[in-house]
């Protein structure tokens, strides 16, 4: 992320790097730019791109185009802003801080919070700082693309919001006459925005203009009678009226009349005496009250939701409490047990009742029926500024008559399900709390504990923290037997919590509101049976989450009933999402859930057959469309319900194996756990092509340890082989040299026993690169050319293409340049003949490697641009970094040292990212020869 650009979209699209405008191109690229910035750190597909670029007929050469205005973009901004794989689509990376937009937004939310804590001068002044970002209509220049006029819109509207909370501010600072002008353009600009009218009324009337405030009614009503066949509204006439009695305060609104007739009540419970962290939930909150009383918009300022024991209603009553003064007619507080088991939920006539009671109304004149009771009790709230909390909601049909119809009252609502219906149907702002971050988990045991006890134990702290999850229910229970038995050390309770299988006990304090087990039973307890089956599964399913097909796969349904139910569980907060289409369960929910799922005697091994059946297949599907020309694996058919669910397309493929790495990874270890050894060894086999493109050389040693251990089991020379092969490339791509070469010894001694020329074709390719690696290139040439000897007997055209480069590739190493070149040239064609892009990458490098040997420096800077696109396709962006710095080679030896910088810092972005620290320090040494770096001895 390159922190030194500014994005300016609040007028012409700018972008500036340390004060210096950069230039952005064509047209199109400065569009492409623009739309991207819509939806930053979001991916937009290349399709939508070229959709909405060429206005629904994009040409044939789309793609390719767009790719070509990435690659200026990036060469002009930083290779770091702009990501992109394949069809997938491309993603800016920048943060909020960098748009003016988001600056804007930022600082005009912080203005009208200021001025609803009633500092009007300096809410008005950061409010006017806000609207000093706009230079001319957003993205102006750019106004005929839909996207673009939508966001064009919504910042509009937010200036003009902005510009008549400023006004308001000036008024209330009694600067009449300086508005006037202001306004009376205002209007002539926006003459149908009636606030704006109520504005210069207003300021004309306390200016001492009294008939030029009524003559701008008369004009207005005029037009909207004209134009519209409308009156204004009633905020209009009855200025109107007020000016006509010639009314003292305008625009003030009269206080109650008799508000020290009124009982206030007080019915917030106490507040906590330790609150730590929710810094962001409470400026959030408190923003949002500043928003609603600004703009007078719905009383429901929000909904917070999340999962049993995570804190809701402590936050809301340590907000409640902290601003208790901006509600001088009191607070009414309801438990409305969505989630007692012991008791039914209360209902919404009986908190009427209740709530009538605390404002003062006699249980004599408590009308009948129940609906009068909600309008008596609309009727005492409205013009009241109360503040009113919903706790432990069920749903939003149980406190629909609890709402305020009007007026100025505050509602703050805490429930375990997703309200829906207050989002949608009353503006209400849901606000979803996670666990606490590790440090806010500390500091809740510090404030439970005491810094002394917390900084003499901080093994037991840590592991205390991380055995529960963040949840603020367990953290305090912790705390409470710590406190209650002064006797026993910290690390043994830490020891008792940190064990998986006794964790749940060791979080039960007896007390139904002190146990982690007793409240997730409460939100379990509720469930319907299918949802309850899928939690079930789910805490018994491997790794750290999972996507929705396999979701399915493993409860054994379509993979809509899955969705839906999982959508269900979500609502209840029982689950949450790590992506779009991924779920994750917390830690302890988790281990609830696989109780339960055991309890109800569930088909675990049944379930898990089916979930690793649906990523071996799939797997294998991606795989294949990684690496076409891979030997085929014959797999058993998968068990009933698995239902496979291959991705298309090689960048769908990538970014699956990418989502799903760690569950495959998880997966395999439960087929090994039950002896399922052919897909514990085909699974090692499918991630190998994913974590080769991907460079991840650990992963793959990991992934390949585990194969050679089913392998092995699995009794097959010929399988053993293959994993033997495999796992000794990816030992010595790890750093392990003799345990590599002697797996490949192994591997082709079986494979020349059992007569297998393919494998040993590939064994003997592995060979080339350790040998080379190893100081003799004359070996490596030798086991690259009885590779290519054997690979022409197959016909697998990416194979022959990938050996002939590799031939060429140690020809030049041995300065057999015109040979070298006869075998590229060869290589070259059949992989574009054929469409294998990752040959086509590899050779066009080994070209301009050749090249560069030969001093033909414009030469070879041209084979390494060609490289460029196709490394982009197939994101190898590890090799992708390797080029960049080649081409700042070519163009060093070339004497553009400005153009080679540019390269190097390319590189060097994606060096930083990929964490290879050697590259790093080398390419910051020549970038700058003076500076001081740490060294590393390797590449991680």
């Amino acid at each position: 992320m390159n922190a030194s650009l500014r994005f300016r979209v609040l007028g012409p699209l700018e972008v500036v790097r340390d004060g210096i405008p950069v230039p952005l191109g064509s047209p199109k690229q400065r569009l492409l730019l623009a739309l991207l910035l819509t939806r930053p750190q979001q991916a937009m597909a290349v399709d939508q791109l070229a959709e909405t670029m060429w206005q629904g007929t994009p040409p044939r050469s789309a793609t390719e185009n767009l790719r070509t205005y990435v690659h200026r973009l990036r060469a002009a901004l930083g290779a770091e802003v702009i990501h992109g794989r394949g069809r997938t689509g491309y993603v800016l990376d920048i943060a909020p801080e960098q748009v003016d937009s988001a600056e804007f937004l930022d600082t005009a939310g912080h203005g009208r919070a200021t001025l609803a804590a009633g500092s009007v001068r300096a809410g008005r002044d950061l409010i006017d700082d806000a609207l000093r970002l706009w230079r001319g209509p957003a993205y102006a220049g750019l106004d005929d693309v839909d996207v673009l006029a939508a966001e064009q819109a919504r910042l509009d509207a937010h200036r003009l919001s902005s510009v008549e909370q400023r006004i308001d501010a000036d008024l209330a600072l009694e600067r009449h006459l300086e508005v006037v002008p202001e306004l009376t353009a205002l209007v002539g600009e926006h003459p149908f925005r009636e606030r704006f009218h109520a504005q210069l009324m207003i300021a004309l009337y306390r200016a001492g203009r009294r008939a030029d405030a009524l003559a701008a009614y008369r004009r207005v009503r005029r037009l909207f009678a004209t134009e519209l066949g409308l009156e204004p509204r009633p905020e209009l006439s009855g200025l109107h009226g007020a000016m006509l009695r010639g009314d003292e305060v305008i625009g003030g609104g009269p206080g109650p009349a008799s508000r020290s007739s009124r009982p206030v009540p007080s019915q917030l419970p106490p507040d906590t005496a330790v609150f730590t962290g929710r810094d962001r939930e409470l400026d959030r909150l408190s923003e949002l009250l500043g928003e609603r009383v600004a703009t007078g918009t719905p009383v429901v300022i929000a909904t917070i939701g999340g999962i049993g024991g995570v804190g809701k209603t402590w936050l809301a009553l340590h907000w409640a409490h902290r601003h208790l003064d901006r509600f001088p007619d009191g607070n009414l507080f309801v438990n409305l047990r969505g989630f007692d088991p012991h008791s039914r939920p209360l209902s919404g006539a009986e908190a009427v009742r209740g709530f009538l009671s605390a404002l003062g109304v006699p249980p004599g004149a408590v009308p009948a029926d129940a609906d009068a009771q909600v309008g008596l009790y609309r009727s005492l709230v409205a013009g009241r500024r109360m503040l009113i909390v919903l706790d432990n909601v069920h749903d939003s049909d149980q406190i629909a008559g609890l709402l305020p119809g009007s007026g100025q009252s505050t509602v703050l609502v805490t429930s375990r399900n997703r309200l829906a219906g207050l989002v949608a149907g009353k503006g209400a702002v849901p606000l979803a709390l996670d666990v606490l971050t590790d440090d806010q988990a500390r500091a809740l045991l510090t404030a439970r504990l005491g810094p002394a006890v917390v900084e003499a134990w901080p093994d037991a702290v840590g592991t205390l923290i991380r055995a529960c999850g963040g949840l603020p229910l367990a953290l305090g229970i912790v705390a409470a037997r710590a406190l209650l038995e002064p006797g026993l050390a910290l690390s043994d309770i830490a020891e008792r919590v940190a064990d998986r299988s006794t964790r749940l006990h060791e979080l039960d304090d007896g007390d139904q509101h002190a146990s982690v087990r007793a409240v997730l039973s409460w939100s379990y307890g509720v469930l319907a049976e299918p949802q309850a089956e899928l939690l079930g599964l789910l805490g018994l399913a491997p790794g750290p989450d999972i996507g929705t097909a396999t979701a399915a796969a493993l409860v054994g349904k379509g993979r809509a009933e899955t969705a839906a139910l999982l959508r269900e569980l979500e609502r209840r907060s029982l689950i949450g999402r790590t992506g779009p289409d991924r779920w994750q369960l917390h830690d302890l929910v988790r281990l609830f859930a696989a109780e339960e799922a055991r309890r109800a005697g569930a088909d675990e091994a049944a379930a898990l057959r089916r979930l690793v059946d649906h990523l071996n297949h799939t797997a294998y599907a991606a795989d294949l469309t990684l690496n076409p020309e891979r030997p085929p694996l014959n797999l058993r058919a998968p068990v009933r319900g698995a239902a496979p669910d291959p991705p298309a397309g090689l960048s769908a493929a990538l970014d699956w194996f990418d989502a799903e790495f760690a569950a495959i990874r998880a997966a395999q270890q439960v087929a090994l756990d039950h002896g399922w050894w052919d897909p514990a060894w085909q699974l090692a086999r499918s991630l190998d092509t994913f974590c080769w493109r991907r460079h991840r050389n650990e992963d793959r040693h990991t992934v390949w340890t585990a194969g050679m251990t089913a392998a092995d089991r699995l009794g097959e020379r010929a399988v053993f082989a293959r994993a033997a092969r495999l796992y000794g490339d990816a030992c010595l791509r790890s750093g392990r040299r003799a345990e590599g070469m002697a797996q490949l010894d192994r591997a082709l001694a079986i494979g020349r026993d059992l007569g297998d020329d393919e494998d040993v074709m590939l064994t003997l390719s592995t060979l080339c690169w350790a040998t080379w690696q190893n100081g003799d290139p004359e070996a490596a040439l030798r086991h690259a050319l009885a590779a290519l000897g054997l690979a022409e007997r197959f016909g697998r055209q990416a194979q022959l293409a990938d050996r002939h480069n590799a031939v060429g590739w140690y020809l030049i190493q041995l300065d057999r340049f015109d040979e070298a070149r006869g075998h590229l040239d060869l290589a070259l064609s059949l992989a574009r003949r054929h469409g294998h892009r990752e040959v086509e990458a590899a050779t066009l490098d080994s070209l301009g490697s050749l090249e560069h040997r030969l001093g033909r420096h414009a030469q070879a800077l041209a084979w390494f641009q060609l490289c460029l696109p196709v490394m982009d396709e197939i994101g190898d962006d590890h090799f992708l970094a390797e080029v960049w710095q080649r081409i700042g080679d070519e163009q060093a030896a070339l004497g553009d040292l400005g153009a080679a910088r540019g390269s190097w810092q390319q590189a060097v972005t994606l060096f930083e990212q990929q964490r290879r620290l050697g590259s790093l320090v080398e390419l910051r040494q020549r970038l700058d020869p003076d500076g001081v770096y740490e060294t590393y001895t390797s590449d991680s």
